[in-house]
């Protein structure tokens, strides 16, 4: 009778076991398929919806394997849309909560130009010094950003991980 009931237990804690697994293997395919939809609006310049499906994706899985793309993506919504302070924030908070992520060094040089298009040029040669391979000339950087401010602001810059998962 013990051991009946033993053996009940063990099948019992396998199968929820099982069931929390399914439940975050379905989680990670939800934030994923966000993650995907959101991309598709940010590419078609829909970039209210595509922020609000990257928040939702973020904050569904904080620590999901898309979280510091999706935070990063944030960002490239404002700067699309010249909210430059709002992406400013975005990458800053993408940097705070994700300093080891996969996109660091693209959100870091992001947040450089949004410093050049702030008129904060201290602040962006920090930013843009630490990744000397992505931005090898500074100061040609910043006079590139610049002068294009006379007509509009440029596109994100694009980054490695640009195509949808």
């Amino acid at each position: 009778m013990m051991n009946k009931r033993i053996a009940i237990v063990l099948i019992l804690m396998t199968l929820a076991g099982a069931l929390v697994a399914m439940s975050s293997t379905n989680d990670a395919a939800s934030v994923t398929n966000l993650y995907r939809e959101a991309h598709r609006w940010l590419k078609t310049g829909e970039f209210d919806r595509a922020r609000i499906l990257f928040e939702q994706a973020l904050s569904n899985a904080p620590g999901s394997a898309v979280a510091t793309e999706c935070a990063s993506r944030i960002g490239d919504c404002y700067f699309s849309e010249a909210n430059l302070r709002n992406a400013l924030r975005a990458y800053e908070r993408c940097l705070r909560d994700y300093p080891h992520g996969s996109a660091r060094f693209n959100v870091q040089v992001k947040a450089g130009d949004c410093y050049v298009h702030l008129g904060d040029l201290d602040r962006a040669r920090q930013c843009y010094k630490e990744w000397p391979m992505i931005v090898p000339n500074v100061e040609e950087r910043i006079r590139q950003i610049k002068k294009p401010q006379q007509s509009a602001l440029p596109p994100a810059p694009a980054g490695p991980s640009d195509g949808a998962r």
